[in-house]
């Protein structure tokens, strides 16, 4: 709530992301959420990045998905993210789906 709260108030053009970040970041046990947070963190900037990047090389469609979930759970992997690679490759999934035309916005 306070991180949609917090998007809206700074006028964020699509708010729903700092809700979602802070969904997938959060575990419904404090430590493990304090324990993973920050490379579930990396993973979604390593997920946003790949995403952005590869929106410019990939062909649009469910092979350039793939390709780009692939990438994005390797560089997580080899940034030892653990299990971050999943929400890397999440997170560039949807910039590959949903922002392929205008990833930077």
């Amino acid at each position: 709530m306070v991180s949609l709260v917090a998007a809206q108030l700074l006028q964020f053009e699509c708010p729903i992301y700092a809700f979602i970040t802070v969904v997938i970041v959060t575990d419904l046990q404090p430590p493990v959420s304090r324990k993973l947070g920050l490379r579930r963190i990396v993973a979604t900037v390593v997920g946003a990045l790949c995403g952005a990047l590869m929106s410019f090389v990939l062909p649009p469609g469910p092979w350039g998905v793939v390709a780009g979930f692939f990438v994005a759970m390797l560089l997580a992997q080899i940034l030892k993210a653990g299990d971050g690679a999943r929400v890397a490759g999440y997170i560039c999934g949807i910039v590959l789906l949903d922002h392929s035309a205008e990833p930077w916005f």
